[in-house]
């Protein structure tokens, strides 16, 4: 069966958006974020990448002290992120906040998510916070910017939680 232009652009078009999945801990939202980055990359859809929100930070500080062979500059590792076609950021909400580093987070955060925002760029977010649980740790901005990106792909994931079903699993096999 053959498809039209229309269509194939059409379908294309539906790769373009972001989710937000919350819920609290083992409910699945990095399982299917997973899913999704799986469909994306054997649609063809371009570079994927997967990186979670503590791991992200730590990263970028990687970046930072005296200079040694191979260190690579805050603005590439920032860049990688802003730039890649499909970005999962998985467990935001998670990276250690603290009073000496809240604006500092705030500042890759806004560069990250703004710069993706502002490129229509596919981003997926997983987090055990509501968007308005993340405004009240991180920026209302930030919550907003999110919220627009994600255009209504904001699911509350509920159920059991997997990793005690999987712990069992694994304790009888």
């Amino acid at each position: 069966r053959f498809i039209t232009e229309a269509q194939h652009w059409e379908a294309v078009a539906q790769w373009r958006i972001g989710w937000y999945l919350f819920g609290e801990l083992g409910r699945g939202k990095s399982g299917l974020a997973a899913g999704y980055m799986r469909e994306w990359i054997w649609a063809g859809q371009g570079e994927a990448k997967w990186i979670t929100a503590p791991n992200l930070f730590a990263d970028i500080r990687s970046t930072y002290g005296p200079p040694r062979e191979g260190k690579r500059e805050e603005a590439d590792v920032v860049y990688e992120y802003i730039s890649v076609p499909l970005l999962v950021l998985d467990d935001l909400g998670r990276e250690k906040i603290t009073d000496e580093n809240l604006l500092w987070v705030q500042d890759v955060f806004d560069r990250i998510i703004g710069n993706r925002s502002d490129g229509k760029l596919t981003t997926v977010f997983t987090s055990n916070y509501s968007l308005e649980g993340l405004e009240e740790r991180l920026t209302p901005r930030l919550a907003t910017r999110i919220r627009a990106m994600c255009n209504g792909h904001i699911s509350l994931i509920e159920g059991g939680d997997l990793r005690e079903g999987a712990s069992w699993a694994q304790q009888q096999g």
